[in-house]
């Protein structure tokens, strides 16, 4: 299934409004899924596969609205050209969001340890920062918004290896 979307994202799902942001954001969680399932247990990292794709689907969204230009020359219709640039960043914002009210599940279900929650708190006000930011100067949130998403696999690890020592 992934093959077949990194196959024909470009040529199907990216000039789709949002469903190519959220085919990008699948294929980001995904790989959580199958770090998973290596080990006998993709359950145990459902909630870092959702926080990974709703935190990318935000960066996505973010990155199209910078894009705005060159994709309406190649006649796309991503989601912010097709409902607007506020509009699309109001629905990464909500992505985001989501992501931010469940990102302390995995501490709290006893996956990761303190250490996570200690990292991904800075994560998440990093992403959030750089969402705000995005109404403003989409280019500018976009590359803080990487720092953030750097921020939160920083938070994945040192929560792992908390709970395995």
């Amino acid at each position: 299934m992934n093959l077949v979307a990194l196959v024909t994202y470009t040529s199907l799902f990216k000039g789709t409004p949002g469903l190519g942001n959220a085919l990008v954001a699948y294929l980001v969680g995904s790989t959580f899924l199958f770090g998973g399932a290596a080990v006998g247990n993709p359950r145990a990292v459902f909630v870092l596969a959702a926080l990974a794709g709703l935190s990318t689907f935000t960066r996505e969204v973010i990155k199209d609205v910078e894009d705005v230009a060159g994709d309406r020359r190649e006649g796309l219709s991503t989601l912010p050209i097709a409902i607007g640039e506020r509009r699309a960043l109001w629905i990464g914002a909500a992505a985001l969001a989501v992501a931010v009210a469940v990102s302390p599940l995995p501490y709290l279900s006893g996956t990761l340890g303190a250490a996570y929650l200690a990292v991904v708190a800075v994560a998440d006000a990093v992403m959030l920062y750089a969402t705000s930011e995005s109404f403003v100067d989409p280019a500018a949130a976009q590359r803080r918004f990487k720092y953030g998403t750097f921020l939160a696999a920083a938070a994945f690890a040192v929560g792992r290896v908390a709970v395995v020592l």
